[in-house]
């Protein structure tokens, strides 16, 4: 061995391939988040409806994914099932099984259809959550318009879209996020580029 040459035992090991795909990790974080608001925003309101008398509020009336509940003066509610809590329900669960096969797929030794079940169950739940939004949306517009134009003089009408519409909204943008961040293909190193060199002599 030649004067400032490094001995054999001193080459330092070949870097090791991540065993992640940053991006992929992203779109799960993304679509868990998604399925998160989904869900939770099917029990906030996502209609309310305000009716005073002499300025005086009378009856407030909410409308969630799971039921109407109207509060009058004496704090009587009524219960009643609504239809928009299911499908939000599944759309959540959709979004859920994809964030799973994302992970799996986000893994560099993924198996080969992992990627694509992510794309095909985020795009379930992606169009069954904005199909249920486009609906609550066209609903309340037509509540928000009837109660409007049904004014009455000494009647006070207030309506409009709650924070539960608004969480599922973002969920609809988040969704969309994570499937195209699922769709989207990564390089990832070829094993052939992690050759250890040869000791020298």
């Amino acid at each position: 061995m030649t004067e400032g040459e490094a001995p054999a035992g001193d080459v330092p090991p070949p870097s090791a391939p991540p065993s992640w795909f940053g991006r992929r990790l992203l779109g799960v974080l993304v679509c868990a988040v998604a399925a998160a608001l989904a869900i939770v925003g099917s029990f906030l309101p996502l209609v309310y409806i305000e009716l005073s008398l002499a300025g005086r509020t009378a009856i407030t009336t909410t409308i969630s994914g799971w039921t109407v509940t109207a509060n009058a003066v004496s704090g009587l509610r009524v219960p009643g099932v609504a239809q928009n809590g299911y499908p939000l329900a599944v759309a959540g669960a959709f979004l859920i099984i994809a964030a799973i096969f994302a992970l799996v797929a986000a893994l560099q030794a993924a198996p080969a259809g992992a990627r694509s079940l992510a794309v095909l169950s985020g795009a379930i739940g992606a169009a069954f959550l904005a199909g249920t939004v486009a609906t609550i949306a066209v609903y309340a517009n037509s509540v928000i318009s009837t109660v409007q134009l049904s004014g009455d003089p000494g009647l006070g009408v207030r309506a409009g879209l709650g924070a539960g519409f608004w969480l599922e909204f973002a969920a609809v943008l988040l969704a969309i996020g994570a499937v195209v961040l699922a769709a989207l293909p990564v390089r990832g190193p070829a094993p052939d580029e992690y050759i250890a060199p040869e000791p020298g002599p």
